[in-house]
């Protein structure tokens, strides 16, 4: 009877076990899915291959799978390339890209008139654009009268020597600044008493460096004194004139650091400051000009160019991003991929605020210690729409935000 009594209690125990077992592998099957790395559309609740390219499935958690949340494999993760990085406090200033033009710095600009009455003998310098050292010859003048100057500077400079007095000395003095004031260099003048023939025209030299930028004049041709003959500038520094609308004015100041950038050399950017603002407006289109200056000594910037100018005119601090990393879906839908483990993301909802051309700030919904997705975002969401439809944004938490 005893044995009886131990045999049949060894019977429920099996029985027991066996539904608990039963019982286990049903919740463990109910928590995992099966579906197609390759095609995510495809999902069962067992183990098998892909109908469409007859791939092995693999299994996925439900627990580890939400509305808002994908799961890549390792292959996926690869071919996307997608990236992540933790967020990071920080500022950055809203751009304000104004439209511009280099032009000449009018403190460099020189222009070369005729000192005295004559006739263009040589032209040293035939066009315009062509650069120019302080001391070079610009052209030889033949004129009369500085000859017969010439003549009585060496006669009574002659006498002087002969025959020393104060009288004498005072003449050589009078007629010595009478050629440097028609433009004859000092050298020029101290050779002359040492010359077997004094030359009937006169070498002009340029008295600054630059590139010349007007050429009224041509060989042979008869010049009064006063008539301009070479046009100078020195390019060493230029301003840019950018252009402002009235209601953006008091966005920019007088002193402020700007970023210059021209179009013809996108990889150049300059740092230049705010030298003046013009109190004037444009009568049409209400505009002001700001001026920048720039150092140009290696001579890039011609004026003319076309330029840009970003001036930073609003901070903001926060979670600072990189654009791409924010999806701005539109009707202020803007949303972040967090990755919650090492192969599940997150989409999350997320207010935003100052904006440039390479980082956004995120003001609300993200928290420190968040990984975020840095590039392959748009992919996520491509895949993440592919595998629940476009509805899935409606449940995302904190779309109400």
């Amino acid at each position: 009877m005893k044995k009886l009594t131990i045999f049949i209690y060894a019977i429920l125990f099996l029985i027991s076990a066996c539904k608990q077992k039963q019982n286990s592998s049903n919740t463990a099957s109910s928590n995992v899915y099966y579906t197609c790395s390759m095609h995510p559309q495809v999902k069962q609740d067992k183990p098998g291959t892909c109908p469409i390219c007859h791939m092995e499935l693999i299994a996925v958690d439900k627990q580890m799978h939400h509305d808002n949340a994908i799961h890549l494999t390792n292959e996926q993760l690869e071919l996307g390339n997608i990236q992540s990085d933790t967020v990071q406090q920080g500022t950055i200033a809203n751009e304000m890209i104004l439209t511009a033009t280099v032009t000449y710095n009018p403190t460099g600009l020189q222009t070369v008139t005729a000192r005295i009455n004559g006739r263009i003998d040589k032209l040293y310098i035939r066009q315009t654009g062509v650069p120019v050292q302080k001391g070079m010859p610009l052209y030889d003048l033949y004129s009369e009268e500085l000859n017969n100057a010439k003549q009585s500077y060496v006669q009574l400079y002659q006498q002087q020597k002969a025959h020393p007095s104060a009288q004498l000395a005072q003449l050589v003095n009078n007629a010595k600044n009478k050629l440097l004031l028609w433009g004859m260099s000092e050298n020029a003048v101290a050779q002359l008493p040492l010359l077997k023939n004094i030359p009937l025209t006169t070498t002009f030299y340029s008295s600054v460096s630059g590139v010349i930028t007007e050429l009224p004049i041509v060989e042979g041709q008869y010049v009064n004194e006063g008539a301009p003959l070479f046009n100078i500038a020195d390019l060493s520094t230029v301003y840019v004139d950018a252009q402002v609308y009235a209601v953006n004015e008091l966005s920019i100041h007088q002193n402020d650091w700007v970023e210059i950038q021209l179009p013809q050399f996108p990889t150049v950017t300059m740092q230049g400051k705010v030298i003046a603002i013009n109190p004037f407006l444009s009568d049409e289109q209400h505009i002001v000009l700001v001026r920048i200056m720039l150092d140009n000594k290696t001579q890039l910037l011609k004026p003319g160019m076309p330029a840009y100018v970003i001036s930073n005119i609003q901070k903001q601090q926060g979670w600072v991003l990189p654009l791409q990393a924010v999806l701005q879906l539109g009707n202020n839908k803007n949303v972040v991929w967090v990755r919650t483990s090492e192969h599940t993301f997150e989409q999350r909802m997320v207010q935003i605020g100052t904006q440039n051309k390479n980082n956004i700030v995120v003001v609300n919904g993200l928290k420190k210690g968040d990984v975020v997705v840095t590039h392959g975002a748009y992919l996520l969401n491509s895949e993440a729409v592919f595998k629940n439809g476009s509805e899935m944004q409606m449940n995302m938490p904190g779309m109400k935000m």
